[in-house]
């Protein structure tokens, strides 16, 4: 999805776990790209679009997330877990920060 969410992800989630940005905006970067045919994972999704069915084999959705700031809602997403259908030209592997 966007790249501050994707970031966010990255950084958080536990070593080891592989995060990958899908759609045009991602094969303008010079990053590994994956082979998601037959792969399970959870693509996070704002609400403010369709997701591209064309990469992925089966998408339920599980759950939703939202991005706040206080009291305040900034941006809604449904959270599907999602079988890769294809290995798409533009997803890429999201480099995780280095330990310290």
């Amino acid at each position: 999805d966007q790249y501050g969410t994707v970031s966010k992800l990255a950084r958080g989630l536990p070593t080891g776990t592989a995060v990958v940005g899908v759609g045009s905006r991602w094969s303008l970067f010079a990053l590994p790209r994956p082979r998601l045919a037959g792969m399970a994972g959870i693509l996070v999704h704002s609400t403010g679009g369709a997701i591209n069915d064309m990469s992925w084999a089966s998408a339920t959705p599980v759950a939703t997330a939202a991005r706040r700031h206080g009291s305040n809602t900034l941006e809604q997403f449904v959270l599907y877990r999602v079988i890769g259908a294809a290995n798409p030209s533009d997803a890429a592997f999201i480099p995780l920060p280095r330990p310290h």
